[in-house]
């Protein structure tokens, strides 16, 4: 598969387009649901600001750095995993690019930051998603119910975890 997306730091050039994915019912129709103009703009401001310091990554075109939509690291809800979550731009909606921008994150988790494994938790009746951690290597770890559905959490581990490990040490602190 040829590449069309790399990922990158966010810009305020990205600052319409990320309000407008977290405003939008369908792309958000499965992360809660859109959020306020005015939380998405504090939100979009935020990530910004911590995008050149932390694994929050713009998903951008090859061709002409468009913004599709972000990937991001962050600590899970059950704190002690790290959890890989997306989301692209409808417009860019079925085009194989969150599977490559999941799995040069994926490698970024592993290889650059050293992470022993990460996981995913994605609604069970979000058949796409449940489709698309499956592709990139994810396996079903468990189920749970939150947020009113049942999730499914999904794990990737890395290929090659480092020989030792640093005791307290993590990149996400």
């Amino acid at each position: 598969m040829a590449h069309n997306c790399h990922l990158d730091s966010l810009t305020q050039d990205d600052l319409s387009a990320l309000i407008e994915l977290f405003t939008c019912p369908r792309a958000r129709q499965y992360l809660g649901g859109p959020i306020t103009k005015q939380l998405a703009t504090q939100r979009s401001h935020d990530w910004i600001k911590r995008s050149s310091a932390e694994p929050i990554w713009a998903i951008r075109a090859l061709l002409n750095q468009t913004l599709l939509g972000y990937v991001i690291l962050d600590k899970h809800h059950d704190e002690s995993d790290i959890e890989i979550s997306y989301a692209l731009l409808t417009t860019y909606w079925g085009r194989g690019l969150a599977t490559q921008a999941l799995t040069q994150a994926s490698r970024l988790a592993f290889f650059e930051l050293g992470l022993p494994r990460i996981i995913a938790e994605t609604q069970a009746k979000n058949l796409k998603s449940t489709a698309l951690l499956e592709r990139i290597g994810m396996n079903e770890e468990r189920r749970v119910f939150r947020f009113g559905e049942e999730q499914i959490i999904f794990s990737l581990h890395n290929p090659s975890p480092p020989m030792i490990e640093q005791v307290g040490a993590s990149p996400l602190s």
